[in-house]
C-alpha cells in the first residue's frame, strides 16, 4: 500500500479532536514551507546586491583560496 493511501486510512480512525490537531500540524508545515521559498528569495537578492559592490572574480577568489590549501 502506498505511503498516502495508509495514512488517509489513519486519518479516517481519528477522533474529532486528533483530526482538528492534524489539520493544525498541516497548515503549520504549509506556512513553513511557503515562508522558506520567501526567505530564501530575499536572501539571495541581498547577498547579489551585496557582491555588486565587490571588485574582482568571485570564482578567482575561490580558486586562489583553494591552491593556498594544496
Amino acid at each position: 500500500m502506498e505511503i498516502r493511501e495508509r495514512t488517509i486510512d489513519e486519518i479516517k480512525k481519528l477522533d474529532s479532536n486528533s483530526l482538528m490537531a492534524l489539520y493544525e500540524i498541516v497548515l503549520s508545515m504549509k506556512k513553513s514551507r511557503n515562508g522558506n521559498r520567501e526567505e530564501l528569495s530575499s536572501t539571495y537578492l541581498n547577498v547579489r546586491d551585496l557582491l555588486k559592490s565587490v571588485g574582482g572574480s568571485l570564482a578567482e577568489d575561490i580558486v586562489v583560496g583553494r591552491e593556498d590549501r594544496l
